[in-house]
């Protein structure tokens, strides 16, 4: 094997055990994208192709080494990491950070144990490729304990990407300002103690971010929780309303019923029964009113139903129920809850802002061998991307949670079809399951 060839492996070795102490990184913050042989196996191809091209390109030391690196572990996170564009980059941005950092530690530590220069050992081939290998080394050993004694935080990066621009521009800023420092060293304008400490302090920069993230994420996940508790609040008022509703209604009908039962009395008293029978018959053809507004034989979903029912009603929307029997679903109720409460949400909210006469929803819940739910509602257009819809409001964290909550249920059952599409003037989700309960 020629110099060159052991010189294109070794640089390859190297920019594979910088991807794996990224794959570390990253799993402290972001959720894979894969498992198993196939996140190797594409972060293996990553590797090899990143070092190949590190090594044939000859990309050197300096600033299009940083964007080069920060790049590579871009591509990375993109590729086999989920979570937002920018909360990504700042991730692969933090990471060179404190890598670069370490490297600096590392090359002064070993100039302080071989008691050589800056320029000698940059001349020599030998102490550069043993300093890249043990940053590597003990950066993977770090970072491995990290993930010991540490339990990862799966980081939602909520909240929009301009939450994360703070903590991007400080860890690129420092990056920057860490190899302009280094390379004013080598030439001899910075003295190589001030250079040190500078990245002393920009490594506790970094550190900071960590923090920052962590800070701005539990603030995220705060907020949200308020967010979600005001729904539940919401809901739980729009039910007190309903069931007081439903109670006046009834007590209205129990008087009815208490007359007509005085009255069936008299004439029965009195055996006047051609008079009682069309007492009753006369009952039966005018007693319209209802007090539940759909029944389908199940306590839960008949309460839910006949609650959006009555806030459709208050809102002047036109709600029609096309319903079987859902006595015999086997379907967890909470699931289902969460599921037709968020679309059935959706589509009030969706009507509500259309002119009285053209609101109208349509719901379908049928039982057969599955159980096919439907929500068609009239609808101001509707753009759908990747399969939801992107918020219009200001502030994006103000959207509600309602087709995230669906997708989250719908994701646990296997063999499950849903699907929305929007089209003259109608939105529709449609949604059919197995009459199983989720494993």
């Amino acid at each position: 094997m020629s110099d060159v060839d052991f010189g294109t492996l070794l640089g390859i070795l190297i920019t594979a055990l910088q991807c794996f102490a990224g794959v570390l990184f990253f799993d402290i913050f972001l959720k894979r994208r894969f498992t198993g042989m196939r996140f190797w196996g594409v972060f293996a191809v990553l590797a090899v192709f990143f070092g190949w091209v590190l090594n044939e390109w000859h990309v050197p030391a300096g600033f299009l080494k940083v964007g080069f690196s920060t790049t590579m572990f871009l591509m990375i996170g993109l590729t086999l990491y989920s979570g937002g564009v920018v909360f990504r980059l700042l991730i692969s941005c933090l990471f060179y950070a404190l890598l670069n950092g370490f490297d600096v530690f590392v090359v002064f530590a070993m100039l302080k144990i071989l008691d050589v220069s800056l320029e000698g050992f940059r001349e020599s081939y030998t102490l550069v490729i043993a300093a890249l290998v043990a940053e590597q080394m003990v950066g993977i050993a770090v970072l491995l304990l990290a993930q010991k004694l540490l339990r990862p935080k799966k980081a939602s990066a909520g909240g929009g990407w301009h939450l994360w621009m703070a903590p991007l521009l400080l860890s690129a800023g420092s990056s920057v300002i860490s190899v302009y420092l280094l390379r004013s060293a080598v030439t001899g304008h910075t003295d190589s103690g001030v250079v040190l400490v500078c990245t002393v302090f920009l490594v506790f920069v970094n550190l900071l971010v960590i923090v920052l993230i962590d800070w701005l994420e539990q603030t995220s996940r705060y907020r949200e929780e308020s967010l979600a508790l005001n729904e539940k609040l919401h809901t739980q008022a729009e039910s007190i309303e309903a069931l007081g509703n439903a109670y006046a209604v009834q007590r209205r009908l129990t008087h009815d019923y208490n007359a007509h039962l005085v009255s069936l009395y008299g004439y029965l008293n009195e055996e006047a029964y051609d008079r009682a029978r069309d007492y009753t018959r006369e009952l039966l053809s005018h007693q319209t009113e209802r007090l539940l507004a759909v029944n389908t034989h199940n306590a839960a979903l008949d309460a839910l139903f006949n609650q959006k029912a009555f806030v459709a009603d208050k809102q002047g929307i036109d709600l029609r129920f096309v319903v079987s029997d859902l006595s015999g679903l086997r379907i967890r109720t909470s699931d289902l809850t969460v599921l037709i409460s968020n679309l059935m949400d959706n589509a009030i909210e969706a009507c509500a802002l259309l002119p009285e006469d053209q609101r109208e929803i349509e719901v379908r819940a049928i039982l057969e061998e599955t159980f096919f739910f439907s929500v068609r509602n009239r609808s101001l257009p509707v753009k759908i991307v990747d399969g939801t819809i992107p918020s219009t409001k200001p502030d994006p964290s103000m959207h509600g949670y309602g087709l995230a909550n669906v997708r989250t249920i719908l994701a646990q059952y296997t063999e499950c079809y849903h699907d929305m599409t929007y089209k003259n003037g109608w939105f529709s989700y449609v949604v059919e399951l197995p009459n199983l309960p989720r494993s």
